[in-house]
């Protein structure tokens, strides 16, 4: 039922759609993790969600520094535009740095503390100093919610108790927190896809409608198989990476901070696979791909001009009209921009539908592939009922 030509035409395509997206996703990763931005992104939304008060403390608590990137060693350039912030934290340091930084504030507490102060004491003092009152009603609410949390467990609640309950709900908070700034982050990094997709689509010209166009084309049966087939290995294979960020990420934290080195190799390996692959498929299926498709130019001599022009051995040559970019003589071997002027802006709408599909990002266009590829092989099986049950 679904084994048409139209149903084949959509696998084709979303193949294209995923193998460009991965190349797409290198290029915004590779400069993303070289200038540390999502150190800068952490960086920024803290300020929002803590005040300037206790940003400013939090950066500059010992324990936080010590996950700054080295920069004594760095050029002016570099230190300019490259993030210094750790782009991850854990729950617990988060936790423990604010407890210890309000904690610090009741030095000065007016009246006296309760000699001696218990931990808890000193923090519920220091909330009287904090300046930015939406954090102070967070970190207020946090304590409360501690204390009863703590007399429901134990009665009475101790110190060490109520000072656990509140870690606790500070680590909590913060999860919460990373869990949204990985939705920002990825809400944010779509421009970058798809700017990035819109400079992949015109460099190698992915021109959507045209695509369609040639790969629904019955003519073209034999590329549109090769692309099924294509798309057939990918779905079997593994899901690629997308645009991650989890702020809390401990493993994340030790490639990140401990070996970025290691993560930007690994970053561009990924990059130079991925175009390899991108440009590796292109030739095979016989596509309308790309500017750089004309590489037989130099092969004819114009007699009149003295000039070397296209050859007729060029690609763009025998495709159909649609198809092509430039019209071809094949006794000259000269070529001529197709006719109408106008219709030389035609790409620019073929490109922008690419780039939006970019912007989906190479994990989406994966799970699609699957379902088509599902679909056409007359969907999943069902799982069988288990007889046993009675």
């Amino acid at each position: 039922m679904f084994d048409s030509p139209l149903f084949d035409t959509a696998i084709a395509l979303i193949t294209l759609y995923l193998l460009f997206s991965q190349l797409t996703l290198s290029l915004v990763e590779l400069p993303a993790g070289f200038l540390n931005t999502r150190g800068k992104y952490l960086h920024d939304r803290l300020l929002k969600a803590l005040g300037s008060q206790a940003h400013a403390a939090f950066y500059a608590a010992a324990s936080v520094q010590s996950l700054m990137l080295p920069r004594d060693q760095k050029s002016p350039l570099v230190r300019r535009f490259v993030s210094e912030y750790p782009a991850y934290i854990s729950e617990t340091l988060f936790a423990q740095t604010i407890i210890a930084w309000v904690s610090s504030l009741a030095k000065n507490a007016v009246p006296a503390l309760p000699n001696p102060a218990t931990p808890i004491d000193q923090f519920k003092a220091g909330l009287a100093f904090l300046t930015d009152p939406s954090f102070k009603e967070l970190l207020e609410t946090l304590y409360l919610n501690a204390i009863a949390t703590a007399a429901s467990t134990a009665n009475p609640a101790t110190p060490e108790e109520q000072g656990v309950a509140l870690q606790k709900n500070v680590e909590g908070w913060f999860h919460d927190f990373g869990e949204r700034m990985t939705g920002w982050y990825k809400r944010d990094n779509r421009k970058y896809l798809f700017w990035a997709g819109f400079l992949v689509a015109v460099l190698a010209d992915v021109d959507t409608v045209r695509l369609s166009r040639f790969i629904a084309d019955s003519s073209n049966a034999k590329a549109r198989l090769a692309l099924v087939e294509m798309g057939t290995k990918a779905s079997q294979g593994e899901a690629p990476a997308g645009v991650t960020y989890n702020v809390t990420n401990l493993e994340e934290a030790k490639l990140y901070e401990q070996q970025r080195q290691i993560r930007l190799d690994t970053l561009l390996a990924r990059g130079s696979r991925n175009l390899q692959n991108t440009l590796a498929a292109v030739p095979q299926v016989g596509l309308p791909l790309g500017f750089l498709r004309w590489t037989d130019h130099s092969t004819v001599r114009n007699s009149k001009t003295g000039k070397y022009e296209w050859a007729p051995s060029a690609d763009d040559y025998q495709m159909p009209g649609y198809a092509q970019r430039r019209k071809l003589d094949p006794a000259t071997g000269s070529s001529s921009p197709l006719s109408p002027q106008w219709s030389r802006l035609w790409p620019i709408g073929g490109w922008l539908l690419t780039a939006f599909a970019m912007m989906l990002g190479a994990p989406f266009w994966f799970e699609t592939l699957a379902k088509f590829i599902n679909i056409r092989n007359v969907g999943v099986k069902p799982a069988s009922a288990n007889r046993d049950e009675t």
